[in-house]
């Protein structure tokens, strides 16, 4: 609706600063609600969730955030890993832990997966743990040394306790390193590998981020709020009017201008 010079969106409330227009936002949308027999305004999240659309964009590519995922924050597990590592490279470099040569090799390790265009995860469960160590004995199988994690010793292998090693994290980070191989400029994958790791260090070096996600000053004090704020948002739209997901098309009988 119009409120002087100010525009407010009929279905959270946001409101858009308008002095000089008679129309609203260009990036907004009205809404005939048929049933009401009035013109709705709709800002650009409102006006996307209503048209059954995918309303949120990630915070790491800012691409659209499809609708079937939970969070509202990133688009894929790979977004919000690559934003987990530069999150933690920009802080490991700032108080110095990148020179240790355990961090820096764990780092490189979660890095190259990233270009791969893979998430670092561990599958090993506890339970999975335990029974390797009571299988296997709990010193490394490399140096003897006590161990302190359990590898896959062939990576990609399954999580059979026969594929299960326990290694000390020297051993182990050593291994991954060994097992990772070089890229070279005439291999296909260069380019795409190459690409994802210039954006990414581009993003490690900005003196202030871009991104809020990229910030470890502020994350923690405001990824909680920005998602609470999107799910309110969308649980909203959601309660006062019914989204038809299907077709992309709204069941309560509103049209579209």
């Amino acid at each position: 609706m119009r409120i002087g010079p100010w525009w407010s969106c009929d279905f959270c409330g946001t409101i858009a600063w308008m002095e000089d227009e008679e129309t609203s936002p260009a990036s907004w949308a009205q809404f005939m609600h048929q049933e009401k027999n009035e013109w709705l305004v709709g800002c650009v999240a409102c006006a996307s969730l209503v048209r059954g659309l995918d309303p949120w964009l990630c915070l790491s590519c800012e691409g659209a955030i499809p609708s079937e995922r939970k969070s509202f924050l990133y688009c894929s597990d790979l977004c919000r890993s690559l934003a987990e590592t530069i999150r933690y490279r920009r802080t490991i470099e700032s108080d110095g832990r990148i020179f240790r040569t355990d961090v820096s090799e764990a780092l490189s390790i979660k890095e190259a997966w990233l270009f791969s265009g893979l998430v670092y995860g561990r599958r090993v469960t506890p339970a999975m743990r335990e029974m390797v160590f009571a299988a296997k004995g709990r010193d490394c199988h490399v140096c003897g040394s006590p161990a302190t994690d359990i590898d896959h010793i062939i990576g990609s292998g399954g999580d059979e306790v026969d594929n299960l090693q326990p290694l000390c994290g020297a051993c182990h980070r050593a291994k991954s390193l060994g097992d990772m191989g070089v890229i070279t400029p005439d291999d296909p994958r260069f380019a795409v590998y190459d690409m994802r790791r210039t954006a990414y260090l581009d993003r490690v070096r900005q003196i202030e981020p871009s991104r809020v996600c990229d910030d470890p000053l502020r994350w923690n004090a405001l990824w909680r709020r920005l998602d609470s704020h999107r799910k309110r948002r969308a649980n909203l739209i959601e309660e006062r009017y019914v989204i038809g997901r299907s077709e992309g098309r709204r069941s309560s009988g509103m049209g579209v201008a």
